[in-house]
């Protein structure tokens, strides 16, 4: 029986995102910290959404009612949880930025107002791709997880330079290197997702690719939460050459 890698990935998402993105809120919560709230809020919305499209796609329900209610359920998690994940790096990374607070905005409202309008046409599941909307869409999904990569890769390389001169920590260096690393991942991901549905549809071969680019995501997320003691201790002990 040949291993259905698509599945898997999907399976590795919902599994990984649940773990950190719960954990994360609760804790959250006890401190009241407005920022990790965002980011356990993203983490689970993702979550939800991956569930929600597994259990469209590999139960009963495809084909169905139900599936159409867990494809459009799909979409919405993304769109939260990109939407938490811009307002996360704004206020992590670029707490006083008046751009970036802007940017965030911008794109917030793309999202709401592209899903509104799709859907005022008919497009609930954002699949028509003769609808400029749905590629506006399209846009900030991309523009927000190309952003947070960025920054985070931004933080990384600024880091990496303290820990040289022993003014760091080695491995919070490398957590950066991982979040940019997580957000990239579904940054290229939504770029194949957007050459898929302007020349094939909602699925094509191109699904191995998505499949390969979710798994490396939700490693590089699991690493930066969940890293065992061997792992710390080898980035520490590499710190020259992080």
């Amino acid at each position: 029986m040949p291993v259905d890698i698509i599945f898997i990935s999907y399976l590795v998402a919902v599994a990984v995102s649940f773990a950190v993105g719960v954990p994360t809120l609760v804790r959250a919560a006890r401190r009241r910290d407005t920022p990790l709230v965002l980011l356990g809020l993203a983490v689970t919305f993702d979550a939800l959404e991956w569930l929600a499209w597994t259990l469209a796609c590999y139960s009963p329900a495809e084909g169905t009612p139900l599936g159409f209610a867990l494809s459009v359920t799909c979409r919405l998690g993304i769109i939260a949880s990109v939407l938490c994940l811009m307002l996360f790096t704004q206020m992590v990374f670029r707490p006083y930025s008046t751009g970036a607070k802007s940017f965030a905005v911008l794109l917030a409202g793309i999202l709401a107002v592209s899903f509104a309008a799709s859907s005022a046409l008919g497009d609930w599941e954002g699949v028509r791709n003769d609808q400029v909307w749905v590629w506006l869409e399209q846009l900030a999904l991309m523009s927000g997880y190309g952003w947070t990569s960025l920054e985070a890769g931004r933080q990384y390389r600024l880091n990496k330079r303290r820990v040289r001169y022993g003014l760091g920590d080695a491995m919070a260096a490398h957590r950066q290197l991982l979040w940019g690393i997580y957000a990239g991942m579904f940054f290229l991901a939504e770029g194949v997702y957007v050459i898929t549905l302007a020349f094939y549809g909602m699925q094509s071969d191109l699904d191995i690719l998505n499949a390969g680019l979710t798994i490396v995501a939700e490693l590089a997320l699991g690493a930066a939460v969940f890293s065992p003691k061997w792992y710390v201790r080898r980035i520490s002990a590499s710190h020259v050459s992080i």
